[in-house]
């Protein structure tokens, strides 16, 4: 596995080092836009900074990425690997990707509604509002849309 995690990582450099993502505007222009509230303020602001520093951005991510790959092949370094490619994956999904978009209902995932409306019915006070609907006799809860 750790040969998988470092091809997954080395190669991941290898591709942000190609020509067509190393520029301000390439960088600032794979930031997604649209997002409501404070990711939308924090996108602004990393878009605006990112333009006249985009080459450094992607100098520093090609560095981390082939850090994060290479140190999963030595055993005493492979959990601070291990732990980085997390927070860096982590940090490239919420701020430039946008949380996937969940919110939008336009995520790659074609059950994303599905899902938020699972865990917005499980929640507790939820649960007991929903008690309190069930058909008198039969109690059966109505379907919810």
């Amino acid at each position: 596995m750790p040969l998988v995690w470092a091809v997954v990582w080395v190669g991941g450099a290898i591709f942000q080092a190609l020509p067509g993502q190393n520029t301000g505007a390439e960088v600032a222009g794979a930031i997604n836009g649209g997002a409501p509230g404070l990711l939308g303020r924090l996108d602004a602001s990393l878009a605006g900074w990112a333009t006249p520093h985009g080459t450094a951005i992607v100098v520093a991510l090609v560095v981390a990425e082939a850090l994060i790959g290479l140190g999963a092949l030595h055993g005493r370094s492979r959990g601070v690997a291990i732990t980085g490619g997390f927070l860096l994956a982590l940090a490239i999904w919420v701020v430039p990707q946008d949380v996937g978009l969940l919110y939008s209902g336009q995520a790659t995932d074609p059950n994303t509604r599905r899902g938020h409306r699972i865990a917005r019915d499980r929640h507790p006070r939820q649960q007991s509002r929903s008690r309190l609907r069930r058909h008198p006799r039969c109690g059966a809860r109505p379907e919810t849309a």
